[in-house]
C-alpha cells in the first residue's frame, strides 16, 4: 500500500501539479480516522482561546489531566482539526511513519480546509503551526490510555507531538516545510489500529468545538451498540469532552441544567447535519443522567427530558391552582416533592396529591400555595390510595398519564399509523406526497445543505402519512390527561382503540 502511494506521489509530480499528490491520494476517503484514545481523553480546551491556562484537571483525583510545558499554554478549540487533519496527511501520504515531513499551506489546502470555500492566510497558517506548538508542549497525563499490544489501560505521561521541525522557513515562492515526530503511545496506537474512520462530509460541516468533540466521542460509543448512558452529566462534560467554565464549577442543578442546554443545543445541529441521535436527560436528582441513542435517519430527531420530581410539583399546581404551566418550580417544593416520589413512586403520588389537595379543600378555604401544605395529609392519603386499591372489584378513577408515558404510547400510535398508512396507499401516493414536502421545504438552507434536506423530507412524510389516514397530531395526541380520555379521543378518530388492537 505504502509503494502505491508513494508512486501517485510520483506521478503527479511528473506533472507539476505541487499539490495534486494530496488530492489524488485523498479521493479515498478511507485514509479520514480518529485514534481511539485521544476521543475519550480531551488534549485541547473547547475555547477558542486558551486564555494563558496550563493545566486541566479531567478527573476528581488528577489521574488523568493536560499540563503544559513551562513557558507554554494549552491548545486551543482549533487544535483538535489541526490534529486530526495531520494524521489524515500522514497516513495518506506515508501510510503513518513515525516522522513526517509536510508543507504548512498544503495542511491547510488540502486537508484541513478542503471542503470549505475558506480562503487559507498568512494569519491561519501562523495560527495551525502555533497548535501544533503547543500539543508538542503539552503532556498527557492519564490512567486510563489503552494499548492494544498489552490489552489493558496504562498510566502515562506522554506528549502526542515529541518533536518539530522547521526543515525550510518558506518565502515568496517556496512553501515552508515541517517535520513532525509522533509522541511513543500514540504511534504504536495508531500502527496497532486502535482507531476508528470518521466521517469527512459531517466533520467538514462542524463548527462548534463541543459539537465536534461530541461527534468523535458519540460516534465511537455507538459504533456497536444502540445506547450509551452516563449517571453523572457533570462528570461527563468535564472527563469526556473538556468542558470548564464558572457554571460548570458551581456544581448541584445550577451545573447540571447547563451542561444539559449545551448538551442538548449540539445534538440538534448534529441531528441537522444527518448524525442522528436521540439524547434522553433524567431531571430526577440534582446530578442529572444522560442517555445518548443511535436512531435511523428517518426518525423524528428529538431531546426526551425526564423530571418525575417536577412533573409531582406541576401537578399539585394545577390541582391547588389551575393552570400554572411555565410557574417556576421552587428547591423546597422540589424537595419536598423528592420525598413523596422516594416513599411512594411516580404513580402513587399522583394519586395522593390530587387526593390531598381534593380533601384540603373540602375541609379548608384557604388555598394550599406550597407542596410542604401537602405533608400533614401523607399519612392520610396513603391509607385512602391502599383502601382504594386493596380490592381489585372497586371502581378506578382515571389514572394521570405522565410525560414519559405519554412519550411511549405516542410513539406506539405512530408506528400503528405508519402501518395502517401502508395498507391504504401504494407507492405512487407516497411519492405525491414527498413531492409536496419538498415544495414547501424550498429554501436557502436546505439548498445548501442537501444532506439535511434528505432527513427534513423522511421526518415530514412520516407525518404526512398520519395525517392522509386522518391521525392525530403529537400536540392533540398529548393533550388528554388520563388514559381513559386518551382511549375516548383515539375510538371518536379512528372507531377502535389502537393501542389495544
Amino acid at each position: 500500500m505504502q509503494g502505491e502511494q508513494t508512486q501517485k506521489r510520483r506521478e503527479a509530480e511528473q506533472h507539476g501539479a505541487s499539490g495534486s499528490a494530496s488530492e489524488v491520494i485523498l479521493a479515498r476517503e478511507s485514509q479520514a480516522f480518529d485514534e481511539m484514545n485521544i476521543v475519550e481523553i480531551p488534549f485541547a480546551l473547547l475555547t477558542r482561546q486558551s486564555r494563558e491556562i496550563a493545566e486541566l484537571q479531567l478527573s476528581e483525583d488528577g489521574s488523568t489531566r493536560l499540563v503544559a510545558q513551562r513557558g507554554h499554554y494549552l491548545p486551543s478549540a482549533l487544535a483538535p482539526r489541526v490534529f486530526l487533519s495531520l494524521m489524515w496527511m500522514c497516513k495518506a501520504q506515508t501510510g503513518f511513519q513515525k516522522s513526517f515531513t509536510f508543507g504548512v499551506r498544503d495542511l491547510a489546502e488540502n486537508y484541513l480546509y478542503r471542503k470549505r470555500s475558506y480562503r487559507v492566510n498568512n494569519a491561519t497558517l501562523r495560527a495551525i503551526e502555533h497548535q501544533l506548538t503547543c500539543i508538542a508542549h503539552t503532556r498527557v497525563v492519564s490512567d486510563r490510555w489503552y494499548d492494544v499490544a498489552r490489552r489493558r489501560h496504562l498510566t502515562i505521561d506522554a506528549a502526542l507531538i515529541d518533536a518539530i521541525k522547521v526543515l525550510d522557513e518558506g518565502g515568496h515562492n517556496s512553501p515552508r516545510l515541517l517535520e513532525v515526530t509522533w509522541g511513543s503511545a500514540l504511534y504504536e496506537s495508531v500502527t496497532s489500529n486502535y482507531t476508528k474512520p470518521i466521517d469527512l462530509e459531517l466533520v467538514s460541516q462542524i463548527e462548534n468545538p463541543l459539537e465536534l468533540a461530541l461527534y468523535r466521542l458519540l460516534d465511537r460509543q455507538l459504533r456497536g451498540k444502540d445506547t450509551q448512558r452516563y449517571s453523572n452529566i457533570q462528570q461527563f462534560a468535564r472527563r469526556k469532552l473538556g468542558m470548564t467554565g464558572k457554571t460548570l464549577e458551581r456544581g448541584g442543578r445550577t451545573s447540571s441544567n447547563y451542561v444539559a442546554r449545551q448538551l442538548t443545543a449540539a445534538v440538534d445541529r448534529l441531528n441537522v447535519r444527518g448524525f442522528s441521535v436521540r439524547v434522553e436527560i433524567d431531571k430526577t436528582e440534582d446530578i442529572f443522567s444522560v442517555t445518548f441513542r443511535r436512531q435511523a435517519a428517518t426518525e423524528p430527531n428529538e431531546v426526551i427530558q425526564t423530571d418525575p420530581v417536577a412533573e409531582l410539583v406541576r401537578i399539585f399546581q394545577r390541582a391547588a391552582h389551575g393552570n400554572v404551566d411555565g410557574k417556576r418550580i421552587g428547591g423546597r417544593d422540589r424537595r419536598n416533592a423528592r420525598g413523596w416520589h422516594n416513599s411512594f413512586g411516580f404513580e402513587q403520588s399522583v394519586w395522593m396529591i390530587e387526593w390531598a389537595v381534593a380533601h384540603h379543600q373540602k375541609r379548608s378555604d384557604e388555598p394550599l400555595y406550597a407542596f410542604a401544605g401537602l405533608l400533614h395529609y401523607a399519612s392520610v392519603a396513603e391509607g385512602a390510595y391502599k383502601r382504594k386499591h386493596a380490592s381489585p372489584t372497586a371502581p378506578r378513577g382515571p389514572v394521570a398519564l405522565g410525560e414519559r408515558e405519554k412519550k411511549e404510547l405516542w410513539q406506539q400510535y405512530f408506528d400503528w399509523a405508519l402501518a395502517e398508512y401502508g395498507k391504504r396507499f401504494d407507492a405512487a401516493h407516497t411519492r405525491r406526497l414527498r413531492a409536496q414536502v419538498r415544495k414547501s421545504a424550498d429554501n436557502p438552507f436546505f439548498r445548501e445543505h442537501p444532506q439535511a434536506l434528505e432527513t427534513h423530507l423522511d421526518m415530514m412524510v412520516r407525518y404526512e402519512k398520519v395525517v392522509a389516514i386522518g391521525g392525530l397530531g403529537e400536540r392533540e395526541f398529548r393533550a388528554p390527561g388520563s388514559r381513559t380520555e386518551l382511549t375516548e379521543l383515539l375510538k371518536k378518530a379512528h372507531g377502535v382503540d389502537p393501542l389495544v388492537v
